[in-house]
C-alpha cells in the first residue's frame, strides 16, 4: 500500500465576515480578492458568493454599531483552513468572521433569498391567524341580543304590580257590603223588638 499521508481532503465551506464599513467599498474589494487568490492557490474554489451589505451588529463590536456583510461559499483544503481563520483574526479591517463546513447537498441561499422566504412565513402566519379568529367569531355565541329581552321582562313587571292593586280594589267594596250587612242585621231585629213592645203595649188584654 502506498503512503496516504500527502493525501489531502478538500470541503465545502462558507466564510461569512464581517467588515468596517467606514473603509470604504474599495477597500473592501481589495481584502476580497485576497481572500479569493488564497482561496485559489491552495487548489480551492469559490462556488457562490452574495454582499448583505452594511447592517447592524447583534452587539457592539470594536466600538463599531455597523458592519459590511459578506458571505463566500467555496472549497479548500482542510490543512489550509486554519491558516486562512488565522489571517482574518489578525486582520485590523474585519471586526468578525466564521467559517462552517457545509454538507455535500448544501444549497447556498442569498440574503434577497432569506428575506424573500422570511416574508411569506410571516405572511403564512398573519393569514393562520386571520382564519382562526373568523372561526372564532363564527362559532362564539352572540349574547348581546339576549339584552333586550331582559329589558321586557323588565318593564313587565310594573304591568303585573297595576293589575294586582286593580284586583285588590275590586275585591275592596266586596269586603264593605259584607261589613254594611252585618251591621244592617242588627237594626232589624231592633224594629222588630220595638214592634213587639208597641203591640204589647197596646193590647187591651195585658194590664201593665
Amino acid at each position: 500500500m502506498g503512503d496516504t499521508s500527502d493525501v489531502r481532503s478538500v470541503q465545502n465551506y462558507e466564510l461569512m465576515v464581517i467588515f468596517l464599513q467606514d473603509i470604504g467599498e474599495t477597500s473592501i474589494n481589495k481584502e476580497l480578492d485576497e481572500l479569493r487568490k488564497y482561496i485559489s492557490s491552495n487548489g480551492g474554489e469559490v462556488l457562490n458568493e452574495d454582499a448583505w451589505g452594511i447592517r447592524d451588529l447583534a452587539y457592539r463590536i470594536k466600538k463599531q454599531d455597523q458592519g459590511f456583510y459578506y458571505v463566500l461559499n467555496f472549497t479548500l483544503d482542510t490543512l489550509k483552513l486554519g491558516e486562512m481563520q488565522r489571517a482574518l483574526v489578525i486582520n485590523p479591517t474585519v471586526i468578525r468572521s466564521l467559517i462552517v463546513k457545509t454538507p455535500n447537498k448544501y444549497i447556498f441561499r442569498t440574503f434577497a433569498e432569506y428575506q424573500d422566504e422570511e416574508e411569506k412565513a410571516k405572511a403564512a402566519k398573519e393569514e393562520a391567524k386571520r382564519e382562526k379568529e373568523a372561526k372564532k367569531s363564527h362559532s362564539a355565541p352572540k349574547p348581546k341580543f339576549e339584552k333586550p329581552e331582559k329589558k321586557k321582562i323588565q318593564s313587565a313587571k310594573p304591568e303585573t304590580k297595576v293589575e294586582k292593586k286593580a284586583e285588590v280594589e275590586e275585591e275592596a267594596p266586596k269586603k264593605v257590603e259584607k261589613k254594611t250587612k252585618k251591621a244592617a242585621h242588627p237594626k232589624v231585629k231592633l224594629e222588630e223588638v220595638d214592634a213587639k213592645l208597641k203591640s204589647i203595649i197596646d193590647d187591651p188584654d195585658i194590664t201593665l
